[in-house]
């Protein structure tokens, strides 16, 4: 009995020590293979996302603070401005 969980306990004592010793390659691998499909090198499906990065946001009209707005120029400070819009679930 003892000998036969000493080979087990060696057997995971190598296994442990060739993944820390390879765990750079096998880390890249991993990655490699979790990204493989993740980006597509064109867009072909009809889904518009909206606003593309860069345009100007139309205006809009929203109370903040007690205050009418209707640029979101107003909103942004100096580290500029993170607008999130959600779509109304009532479609």
């Amino acid at each position: 009995m003892k000998r036969w969980l000493l080979g087990i306990v060696g057997v995971v004592a190598v296994i442990a020590l060739g993944g820390y010793v390879f765990r750079e390659p096998l880390l890249n691998a991993m990655f490699e293979r979790m990204t493989a499909d993740m980006f597509v090198a064109q867009d072909t499906d009809a889904y518009d996302p909206g606003l593309a990065v860069g345009t100007h946001v139309p205006q809009l009209r929203a109370i903040h603070e007690g205050r009418d707005l209707t640029s979101v120029g107003t909103l942004t400070g100096t580290k500029g401005l993170a607008l999130f819009v959600v779509r109304s679930v009532d479609w």
